[in-house]
């Protein structure tokens, strides 16, 4: 048990490892995210009548389940497959239980933080909102700890069979990556189906529909929320063991597996009948876009955390165009030509703002890690290691929303021109993505890591190119918006296309001047 409590420990420091400055920000960022989540619950919950308040909190509570789903499956790898010192630590004298064991606990710590910065607002937002009473709070602290570890343990045993699947052939991570995407995909048209309401449903019934599905669905969640209401002991006790006695099933039959797969993943992939059949040569620029673009498909954490927005902006459309498609073709039928096109600007904007997010170049510096010094003793120009890391967002943004944009017009159909300048505005916005994520690693790099999913999720550059990205589309998208109605669409784009532009070209000679002085000053 002490080796346990060790192992456990030496986990946390690294977890916490970082300056103090930087630990505020991550306190800043969950700060952040749990007043949305409190200002959001307000919301659903002043469209209902206050005896029916208590739905929105079953609704927060299985959302916020959900993306404590999606977040284990993401860091599974990383924390307990395929995490850096395996090797190290299995040559210690220490038991390979407590090695797996300290290091689920950890990912169990992460998801949980993540889980009660949504969830936690929810409940003290309803517990205010409905006058409950001290009992209350006390079953609804005490009860809320457990709750996502059932969906913790079930989240990593897909992870572990995703990677059981994918084998040890040459193509295992690309493997891995497309059964989490598809599996991702599989579980958002389930819940776009469960939320697909016929045309006329009021807002009440849609709840109480949502709040039936999830009684039957997550009966642990039920069990909580509806004993926590009615200061009923029994049933959060209940939901409490149920939640342990399943991580606790997975942790006594996963060791083994685990041990496998991690053997498997600290061997690199080997040809016994290798043989040379050719030398294959590339230019420079060639060989740096390809070293990217391998590095971008073959990382799990990489993929999955900084590509998986196109995805879902993708899915989001393709179910808009099969089961509302003559909804809004009626609709817009109704609609002026003027109000058509707006739309349409409107819809290229949020697609720009859900694309945009998918900033790869914020952590490609910090990737290269202990290897940065062989990039640059390299007789390489730096701005083509620049460009190299900028093409690569260029290419996941630009044709994913290409592809986005020919499923509006099938949508909105409107004048070629329009569609000619929204691929311009589209180039553009690639562009400024990749060379504002570089800008931001140049500026808060993290070199010394043990985790790839440490510098993709928990870096500063990451947190902060993420949000204000974010802050930018939103205004963009605003601004967009009453440019169209106040002059007109056309002259709307063209002033998007302009501003971008500029700033695309002084976010260049930005990199040109200060980031190559910078890149050439990083060391480990």
């Amino acid at each position: 048990m002490r080796e346990l409590f060790t192992l456990i420990k030496v986990n946390m420091q690294d977890m916490l490892d970082g300056k103090f400055k930087h630990r505020i920000y991550i306190f800043l960022a969950g700060l952040a995210i749990m007043l949305a989540m409190a200002y959001y619950t307000m919301i659903l919950m002043t469209s209902l009548p206050k005896e029916l308040y208590y739905i929105v909190v079953y609704i927060m509570g299985a959302a916020s389940l959900f993306f404590t789903f999606i977040t284990t499956i993401s860091l599974s790898f990383g924390y307990i497959i395929g995490f850096k010192d395996h090797d190290l630590l299995l040559s210690l004298p220490l038991k390979p239980s407590n090695i797996y064991l300290s290091k689920l606990l950890g990912l169990i710590i992460v998801n949980l933080l993540y889980y009660l910065c949504f969830m936690l607002p929810s409940m003290l937002c309803y517990g205010i909102m409905a006058k409950m009473e001290i009992s209350y709070y006390l079953l609804m602290i005490f009860g809320m700890i457990f709750q996502p570890l059932a969906i913790i343990a079930i989240g990593t045993m897909i992870s572990l069979l995703f990677a059981k699947f994918s084998g040890n052939g040459r193509y295992r991570q690309l493997i891995t990556n497309l059964f989490t995407v598809i599996f991702v995909i599989l579980i958002m048209a389930l819940s776009f189906s469960f939320s697909s309401l016929e045309q006329g449903t009021q807002a009440t019934g849609v709840f109480y529909s949502l709040y039936e599905k999830i009684k039957i669905m997550l009966p642990t969640l039920y069990w909580y929320i509806s004993g926590s209401i009615v200061h009923d002991g029994i049933k959060v006790l209940l939901s409490i063991c149920i939640n342990v006695l399943i991580l606790s099933l997975f942790v006594r039959f996963s060791n083994k597996m685990l041990f496998k797969l991690n053997q498997n993943y600290s061997e690199e992939y080997h040809d016994a009948k290798f043989k040379i059949k050719g030398i294959q040569t590339s230019s420079t620029f060639i060989t740096l876009l390809k070293k990217e673009l391998k590095g971008f498909f073959l990382n799990f954490n990489y993929f999955f955390n900084l590509g998986i927005g196109s995805v879902m902006s993708i899915l989001a459309l393709l179910y808009l165009l099969f089961n509302y498609h003559d909804e809004l073709n009626t609709l817009l039928a109704m609609m002026p030509q003027e109000m058509i096109e707006t739309g349409f600007l409107c819809s290229c904007l949020i697609i720009a703002f859900m694309n945009m997010i998918d900033c790869t170049s914020c952590v490609s510096i910090s990737l290269e890690g202990k290897t940065l010094w062989i990039l640059k003793s390299l007789p390489i120009d730096v701005m083509e290691v620049f460009l190299a890391k900028i093409l690569v967002n260029f290419i996941i943004v630009f044709f994913s929303s290409l592809l986005d944009l020919l499923i509006i017009i099938f949508i909105i159909p409107v004048n070629y021109v329009y569609i000619i300048m929204a691929m311009i505005l589209f180039a553009l916005i690639s562009i400024f993505v990749g060379c504002f994520g570089l800008v931001i690693n140049l500026k808060f790099p993290k070199l010394v890591w043990d985790r790839e999913i440490i510098v993709i999720k928990q870096s500063l550059s990451s947190f902060l190119s993420v949000i204000s990205l974010m802050i930018i589309g939103i205004a963009i998208g605003i601004a967009g918006y009453y440019l169209s109605i106040s002059l007109n669409t056309l002259i709307s784009l063209m002033f998007l296309i302009i501003g971008y532009l500029i700033t695309d070209i002084l976010l260049f000679f930005l990199l040109k001047k200060w980031g190559k002085r910078k890149f050439m000053a990083l060391s480990n």
